[in-house]
């Protein structure tokens, strides 16, 4: 299907095939050659080839205004990364957190890795938390505006006096793209943590943010809640910000 405007590249007025021009596939004919949206389809000529899956353009909003971050189809660009960091502030205390992450896919496996320091300043000092995740999963495409998160993996807390738990955590979330420079992202998490390995306490977590894309950095604010076991929930705004990569 040819979706874009045509660009002038040779003067063979009898040709008429699909290839590559840069990392774009599309159709050369009479002298003009035709993007598609980066996708890989089947002509005549490439019956026998291997069928392509998912694939990435190298951020959300890198296109043209109908171009999808993940398309179906694709042989150009099958990856993408992301940094990302965060400031948190409950509002129900004093206690104040930063968030560092790395994420990314190819296909459709995708893999996380964040660590979290909670600090809240008591009389004669200061309590402290770490929580760290690794996660492994699946990132499907939802249309041409949105896609699914689901992972399995490794949550941890640590104690200011060292004192730790580990244990499985599950995730759900949907990052959407509604409209250029606009997204929508909300995540769950779950774990069951124990300190000795055999009593289990649940983590949750839910984070809520809308952001703004300019090229690759993506401005984020919105809501971040953690409970821990039986503790008080933290609960309270989170502002930061993700490179795309």
């Amino acid at each position: 299907m040819i979706v874009g405007p045509g660009i002038w590249i040779g003067s063979c007025w009898g040709c008429d095939y699909y290839g590559w021009y840069g990392e774009r596939w599309g159709r050369y004919h009479g002298g003009w050659w035709y993007p598609t949206r980066d996708r890989y389809p089947r002509t005549p000529d490439n019956e026998r080839d291997p069928v392509y899956g998912q694939g990435y353009e190298p951020y959300p909003y890198a296109g043209a205004d109908n171009e999808a971050f993940v398309m179906p189809h694709t042989r150009a660009r099958r990856s993408f990364g992301a940094v990302s960091g965060q400031f948190f502030s409950d509002a129900g205390s004093t206690t104040r957190a930063g968030r560092f992450g790395i994420e990314g896919a190819r296909g459709l496996i995708r893999g996380e890795a964040e660590y979290s320091y909670y600090a809240e300043p008591v009389a004669g000092g200061t309590d402290r938390l770490h929580t760290y995740r690794l996660a492994a999963g699946v990132q499907p495409r939802l249309g041409d505006h949105a896609f699914l998160v689901g992972t399995m993996g490794l949550r941890g807390v640590v104690l200011d006096n060292g004192r730790s738990a580990a244990g499985p955590e599950g995730e759900l979330g949907v990052q959407l793209l509604p409209r250029r420079p606009f997204g929508i992202n909300v995540t769950g998490r779950a774990a069951a943590l124990s300190w000795n390995s055999r009593d289990y306490f649940a983590l949750r977590e839910l984070n809520t943010t809308g952001s703004v894309f300019i090229s690759r950095m993506e401005l984020q604010a919105g809501w971040h809640w953690l409970k821990v076991g039986s503790n008080p929930a933290f609960g309270g705004p989170v502002v930061g910000m993700r490179v795309w990569f």
